[in-house]
């Protein structure tokens, strides 16, 4: 049902590269398959055209809706055409696509946009209105101008007809909208599985919980967002933090397993459940006090900082430079959940062991893009 030949990039010859797949370059080497990921290294000419990575004697059938789908990213950011096009008929973009990406400004069958360093799946809507009885159907992705070293992964073209064939599952998602005001206009969930166009109503199941479950695909990703309200309530689409997204819109992502799944509710705007705001928040200091003991010890409190170091037995946090801005965080799985140089935020409650102050018995943690600037003190 995909159109396109060895879209996983799976099928190799002698010299790594993809079978089914060529382009053309100026002075740039070809592509190499590493892992199933095909690397390009383009050496920067003054046209887009210059480098290419192509396919040709596509099969698509004219009039018919197709969803074109790929995984791009590069070293750095940078800018990215993909096309299709007729070589024998003036180079004819022979599809038409409503998506606004499209670069020559007519809605044909070229995509211009910016890729990051993330990993990210990108999808188009495109129909071939202008198929002729000579055209040669061909994809081609355009990655000059730009020495980025740039990869593509899992291109897929289907007809919106095969698309609902392909063995499909139950996803239910969960939002915990606990901390939030909730809009007259509802709770929903919008994603690239409907281009970002329909956004879909969540169930208020019970409490500050909400629910929705799509049929989507098996082995397909797809990103996604929570709003607090309706589709084109742009403010009200949440911001989760870095560590649980992915490109420069924060959106989350999810690959669809090969069974029904009910993913664990997370908090709106947050990667993991709701914590409890009304914990007072405390700095580190504060925490510490000024005596041997904590003036919070045995009490709950919420607290936020940078990870400096982690063990077997959890890891050691700041939230700023000098002495009693740091404090140990006991849960034995925490080097599991997290990397040096993270930044938490954490409800725990104060405890004392071996004459130190520690938090531990960990009610709720989670990743924040508050950043804590924590240097080297000398001590004299």
């Amino acid at each position: 049902m995909n159109i396109i030949k060895n879209g996983r990039l799976d099928l190799v010859d002698q010299n790594n590269t993809a079978l089914f797949w060529g382009g053309w370059t100026s002075s740039s080497p070809a592509h190499t398959v590493v892992n199933g990921v095909s690397e390009h290294n383009p050496v920067g000419e003054p046209d887009f055209w210059s480098y290419q990575f192509s396919q040709e004697y596509l099969t698509a059938l004219p009039n018919i809706p197709y969803r074109f789908s790929f995984t791009a990213w590069a070293d750095a950011p940078r800018t990215f055409t993909v096309d299709f096009e007729d070589a024998p008929n003036n180079y004819n973009r022979y599809g038409i696509s409503s998506d606004p990406r499209t670069s020559l400004g007519n809605g044909r069958s070229q995509w211009t946009f910016d890729i990051t360093t993330v990993p990210t799946s990108y999808t188009f809507d495109v129909t071939f209105d202008q198929i002729q009885e000579n055209t040669i159907q061909q994809v081609i992705f355009m990655l000059g101008t730009s020495n980025v070293k740039t990869y593509i992964d899992d291109i897929l073209l289907i007809s919106e007809a095969d698309l609902l064939l392909v063995d499909s599952v139950d996803v239910t998602f969960q939002v915990n909208m606990q901390n939030e005001a909730i809009s007259p206009n509802g709770v929903h969930i919008n994603g690239s599985f409907s281009d970002w166009a329909e956004a879909v109503e969540m169930i208020h199941i019970s409490g500050s919980l909400y629910e929705a479950t799509l049929k989507l695909p098996v082995g397909e990703t797809f990103e996604y967002k929570f709003v607090n309200g309706g589709r084109e309530e742009w403010i009200n689409y949440e911001i989760p933090p870095n560590a649980c997204t992915i490109g420069e819109n924060n959106n989350r992502q999810i690959i669809v397993p090969e069974s029904n799944v009910i993913l664990d509710a997370v908090c709106f705007n947050r990667c993991a459940g709701c914590p409890d705001l009304n914990s007072p928040l405390r700095t580190i200091r504060e925490i510490q006090g000024e005596g041997d003991i904590s003036p919070y010890a045995g009490q709950v409190v919420r607290t936020k900082g940078r990870i400096i170091a982690l063990n077997q037995y959890g890891c050691f946090i700041q939230d700023t430079t000098g002495i009693r801005t740091g404090i140990f965080i006991y849960d034995p799985s925490l080097a599991l959940q997290f990397n040096q140089g993270d930044h938490i935020e954490v409800i725990a409650t104060v405890s004392e062991y071996n004459g130190r102050t520690q938090l531990s018995g960990i009610q709720w943690i989670d990743y924040t893009d508050e950043l804590f600037w924590v240097y080297r003190t000398l001590l004299k």
